[in-house]
């Protein structure tokens, strides 16, 4: 895809917006804030995105999902439509919106978030009768493009990084996400109350969200099946025993640079001064660690590591070590044993080869 090409489609709203619109950055009082829904003529998407956001969104949905929703409309919606009245918007135009967005290579996941996003925004306009007729209600979402298959590394390859990662500051990220398949936001949201490490469990019960605006909050999980309990394996137990005592000398032998987040004190992985790890951290981190591997080691052909390969590769090993994608779906969280098998098909074919030598002996 074109970098101009993108930029042409998404550029952020300037946040010394003209209009009055509702937000946590900008509030407006219940009369201002009543005169905007009574509003219909003069209506901007804009100024409705806002009200229907805090007036019908906020009670229904997650905070992370009012995020998401917050970055797509910032970045794509807003600019191409955000200061059009309410009652100008055609089916037509979203339509070519989402087709010139199609052309420009965003991906599948990119267009269905916008068209939920849009889809749900118009709906409720038109039920408040503040449009005749909704917009969005007969568009056909383009096909975007595919998102990339899933990559695991190699025995190989995840030994060669928790070789250059040992000692460094996100080793205990690694190590977790390799013996647990766990999410990012999902390890980085652990307290210490979510393990045991007499039972060797891990209690799966939240995750830690990073907002455009640079405030960290938990959320729910995911999904209803993301809240679980993992097993632990001793080297993860040995990690959490690790960062545990290394947490404990920085809280005490350096307490003047010790300087949480309130509400966020007990986090397993802080950074030094007691501060969150952020996902972009992570990831530059990551980064970091992998171009000295593939500096010193081009052979290894490790390429770039994001977290959610990490992910990828505990799921590999555990299947490849046999236990069942029932096992494996409970473990990473899934919703449906639909998404693991689809996920892992270069796995699944030698196991069934496996599986199936069981029956020699009976024929």
């Amino acid at each position: 895809m074109k970098q101009e090409e993108k930029k042409k489609l998404g550029n952020k709203i300037s946040k010394k917006r003209k209009l009055l619109v509702y937000s946590q950055e900008n509030p407006v009082t219940d009369t201002e804030k009543l005169k905007i829904l009574q509003k219909k003529e003069h209506l901007t998407l804009e100024e409705w995105y806002h009200l229907w956001m805090e007036e019908y969104k906020s009670v229904t949905v997650k905070k992370g999902t009012l995020e998401s929703y917050e970055c797509m409309f910032q970045y794509y919606i807003g600019p191409r439509f955000g200061n059009r009245l309410l009652t100008e918007i055609c089916g037509e135009e979203i339509q070519y919106f989402y087709n010139e967005m199609s052309r420009s290579g965003y991906s599948d996941a990119t267009l269905a978030l916008i068209h939920v996003l849009v889809g749900s925004m118009f709906k409720q306009a038109y039920r408040m009768g503040k449009i005749e007729k909704n917009p969005a209600e007969f568009i056909i979402v383009p096909r975007g493009t595919a998102g990339k298959e899933p990559r695991a590394l190699s025995i190989d390859q995840q030994e060669l990084l928790q070789q250059y990662a040992h000692r460094h500051e996100i080793e205990g990220i690694i190590v977790i996400a390799l013996t647990t398949g766990m999410r990012i936001g999902e390890i980085t949201g652990l307290e210490w109350k979510n393990i045991d490490l007499k039972k060797k469990e891990i209690y799966v019960s939240g995750t830690l969200k990073y907002t455009r605006t640079g405030v960290f909050f938990k959320d729910s999980p995911k999904t209803r099946s993301s809240r679980r309990i993992i097993p632990m394996l001793p080297k993860a137990r040995q990690m959490f025993e690790r960062i545990r005592d290394v947490q404990y000398y920085e809280k005490t032998a350096e307490k003047d640079t010790w300087k949480p987040i309130k509400g966020l004190e007990n986090l397993i992985f802080l950074r030094r001064n007691g501060i969150p790890f952020t996902g972009q951290h992570i990831r530059q981190q990551l980064n970091h660690i992998t171009d000295q591997i593939n500096e010193e080691h081009p052979e290894a052909k490790i390429g770039h590591i994001s977290p959610h390969i990490l992910r990828h590769t505990f799921a590999t090993r555990a299947l490849e070590q046999g236990m069942t994608p029932k096992v494996v779906q409970e473990i990473l969280g899934h919703s449906s044993i639909t998404m693991t098998m689809d996920l892992y098909t270069h796995v699944l074919p030698q196991m069934r080869v496996e599986e199936i030598r069981k029956l020699e002996q009976c024929f």
